[in-house]
């Protein structure tokens, strides 16, 4: 399944500029504002438009609202918000990366099942491959494969 990805608007200003550093600085984990760092540190930061506007040190009515001053950049956060691709909190991070490392582990073993049956399957028909040139040798060299007694006929 093909993942998309949601590229950010490009800023007009300096403010939504502020706005998309904010953001990708929230998306990193690291953020410069003292509560946000705190909730980033505990992993229950959320990436929503307040929490955007705080980092940014701008007010929240810029982005906050349909017809606000940036509407580009305020749907770009609300989707990213809503995309299941991209979590929001570093808990849900987390979680997402758990499960993709069982279901990595998963194929993994699976692999290793078929490569070792396959191996099996291998080394038997070598064996198979070296009788089968024995019997060969021997019946070029006409000597019989077994004692057998040929039968006479009348």
């Amino acid at each position: 399944m093909k993942e998309r990805k949601l590229q950010p608007p490009v800023p007009m200003d300096v403010i939504e500029k502020d706005f998309l550093d904010a953001l990708a600085r929230l998306q990193a984990g690291k953020p410069k504002d003292r509560d946000l760092a705190t909730s980033a540190k505990k992993g229950t930061l959320r990436i929503n438009l307040v929490s955007v506007s705080k980092e940014a040190g701008h007010s929240r009515t810029l982005i906050g609202h349909g017809r606000c001053k940036y509407p580009s950049t305020r749907d770009f956060i609300v989707a990213l918000r809503e995309d299941p691709a991209n979590p929001t909190r570093l808990q849900d991070v987390v979680a997402k990366k758990r499960v993709e490392s069982v279901r990595l582990s998963r194929e993994l073993k699976l692999a290793q099942t078929v490569n070792a049956t396959l191996m099996s399957h291998v080394l038997r028909l070598e064996k198979d491959v070296e009788r089968l040139q024995r019997e060969n040798k021997r019946r070029r060299e006409n000597q019989p494969v077994a004692n057998l007694v040929p039968m006479r006929s009348k």
